[in-house]
């Protein structure tokens, strides 16, 4: 009884705790300012232009897998 009202003390502590830096913005990442993740993400590349033949054998190919579940 003693060692369950320990961990329950021992939870309700860490609790408070961490709503309160999540309340006072410790826990928070401002990503107006730019200090989001430290990993750098790769930007996407842009689109490129398909010439005819290559826009016709993709809508070939896409026709054919949705029939072969149809």
């Amino acid at each position: 009884m003693i060692q369950a009202s320990k961990r329950l003390t021992r939870r309700v502590l860490l609790g408070a705790a961490g709503c309160l830096l999540l309340v006072f913005g410790f826990g928070k990442k401002d990503v107006a300012a730019g200090e989001g993740d430290s990993i750098a993400k790769p930007t996407p590349a842009p689109p490129q232009e398909l010439c005819i033949e290559c826009l016709a054998k993709r809508a070939k190919q896409r026709t054919a897998f949705i029939n072969k579940w149809v």
